[in-house]
């Protein structure tokens, strides 16, 4: 590629930054309660815990697949999850997780890991498909880039209380359908 050319990863990167920078993003601890990792009145991070990253397998490379590739992909990810976390000498966990955008009703499901470092993590991003993943310390959301870990934007992880979420994007109900997509995967993923 030229110098001066753009990257087009790039390119719908900087096109998604603005949705990314106001994501919603919902995790399940273990007990099953939704939990809001970034967005308006974000709970604190589990236990113990500085840095997680989220993580989604749809949507890969910016596009947007069938609702059936990306319930697939879904499915991929969660058992893998499962399988690896598992596996003797790990030292991550993870929690399923939902980002919504802030701008719309736009939603990818993934997971929260913690206990994986940056360059892990945008690894698997990478080998996701993914252009960005989140990174989320006690105050900031990061925007990481897959394809060499590097962070490109960041922004508070915490939305000020005069700042709430567009109507919809954290309700009750839609917490509530986004845990029954998450269930139906796993359910679809076998042990």
């Amino acid at each position: 590629m030229p110098d001066d050319a753009i990257d087009p990863d790039d390119a719908r990167s900087r096109e998604l930054a603005p949705q990314w920078l106001t994501s919603v993003v919902v995790w399940w601890d273990d007990d099953r309660r939704p939990r809001v990792l970034a967005g308006p009145g974000a709970d604190p991070l589990p236990a113990g815990v500085e840095v997680v990253h989220w993580l989604t397998s749809q949507d890969p490379g910016g596009t947007t697949p069938s609702p059936e590739e990306n319930a697939r992909l879904l499915r991929d990810l969660l058992a893998w999850a499962e399988r690896t976390s598992a596996a003797p000498g790990t030292a991550w966990r993870w929690w399923p997780a939902v980002g919504a955008s802030g701008t719309d009703d736009h939603a990818e499901h993934g997971i929260v890991v913690a206990g994986m470092d940056r360059p892990g993590a945008a690894a698997l991003g990478d080998e996701l498909r993914q252009l960005a993943i989140y990174e989320a310390t006690d105050g900031e959301l990061r925007i990481v880039r897959c394809r060499d870990g590097a962070l490109t934007d960041v922004t508070p992880r915490r939305w000020p209380a005069d700042e709430p979420a567009p109507p919809g994007v954290v309700g009750a109900e839609r917490v509530a359908a986004w845990r029954r997509t998450i269930d139906d995967a796993l359910a679809a993923a076998g042990p």
